[in-house]
């Protein structure tokens, strides 16, 4: 648990529990790609994350006497601050899990991501690599001034045309869905400043 709220991270470094490599039978698999949004930002429960509430909805909209579905698993692979270009890294890892739907949910910002970077793993406290010995520990370091590792400065100041190479990387994750025969569905997110605004 972090503060009070109940994380799950499975063998393949999903947002989800443990699950197999290949798609159990008569399982309708759904497979959701993002960042923050699809993650919950590490601090939202469990049943509280994007996969989770789509699975219970699926689930109560399902006629199992109709279905020929036992099960309805929704899996998510997410992180803070991904973009397309770590989402195909991850395909490229882990592969698709024998998914039937493969969702890949971005925003604006995503577009101008840099590249992969196993920089801040372990060094940032938004990317932990193991638990926290202390929840005090962990609370103290919340709350303290914010200071990234200054190796990201070179990362962040990547060259050349980073929309053009994040669109590659949709295109080329589009590409490993069709070779699965598997449905692709690419969500974007509006931000806050997109949608302006609330009133007539």
């Amino acid at each position: 648990k972090r503060f009070g709220n109940r994380i799950s991270i499975n063998e393949y470094s999903m947002r989800s529990p443990a699950i197999t490599k290949e798609q159990p039978p008569s399982t309708l698999r759904i497979f959701l790609l993002g960042d923050s949004i699809v993650n919950g930002g590490w601090w939202t429960d469990q049943e509280q994350t994007l996969s989770q509430l789509i699975a219970n909805q699926l689930k109560s909209h399902t006629d199992k006497e109709k279905s020929p579905l036992e099960k309805i698993e929704v899996i998510n692979a997410s992180a803070n601050s991904w973009g397309p270009r770590n989402e195909l890294a991850y395909l490229q890892r882990f592969g698709t899990f024998n998914s039937q739907v493969i969702v890949l949910v971005i925003n604006t910002d995503d577009l101008f991501g840099t590249a992969p970077t196993s920089v801040p793993v372990g060094r940032d406290r938004f990317y932990p690599s193991h638990k926290p010995p202390l929840a005090i520990i962990e609370a103290i370091t919340r709350f303290s001034r914010y200071q990234p590792p200054p190796e990201m400065a070179a990362v962040n100041a990547e060259k050349g045309d980073r929309v053009g190479f994040n669109l590659e990387a949709i295109g080329k994750i589009q590409e490993i869905v069709k070779q699965i025969d598997a449905q692709f569905f690419l969500a974007m997110t509006p931000l806050l400043r997109e949608v302006g605004e609330p009133g007539p």
